[in-house]
């Protein structure tokens, strides 16, 4: 009985250490990799505040070719469009490691800084006192 429940125990504790994922073995364009839909803009000295429907704006990301998607369907010349970001096309994309931060980089130019938590992307452009969080989710 001892034997089987020893068995049992080693068993488990194999399978939640295999079952446990490093995060330091995912890198960012694995964890980029594939559709995210605009949410949200944030900040700026007006305090702008724009919440976005799923599907009006997406962008995804292919690690393999470096690429990245936008499907831009915001219509309007307000507010919704200013801030939605780029126009529908595809664009070269890559992730730079700079110090502790890994900074997105679209058609060479800088983007912002990466933030990744579970479902949810976010871009800040850095800027403290007027800069902008654009928010994204799968």
């Amino acid at each position: 009985m001892k034997r089987n429940f020893l068995i049992l125990a080693l068993l488990f504790f194999a399978g939640f250490i295999a079952g446990c994922e490093n995060d330091e073995d995912i890198t960012p364009d694995q964890q980029l990799n594939g559709s995210w839909h605009l949410t949200n803009v944030s900040g700026g000295l007006a305090g702008v505040n724009i919440d976005y429907k799923k599907g009006e704006v997406k962008w995804d990301f292919d690690p393999k070719s470096g690429n990245l998607t936008i499907e831009n369907l915001i219509d309007s010349t307000g507010p919704e469009d200013i801030y939605a970001g780029l126009d529908s096309g595809t664009y070269p994309y890559e992730i730079r490691q700079e110090g502790d931060a890994q900074v997105l980089y679209i058609d060479n130019s800088e983007r912002g800084i990466l933030t990744i938590v579970d479902n949810t992307l976010k871009i800040d452009d850095g800027l403290i006192a007027d800069g902008f969080i654009t928010q994204f989710e799968r």
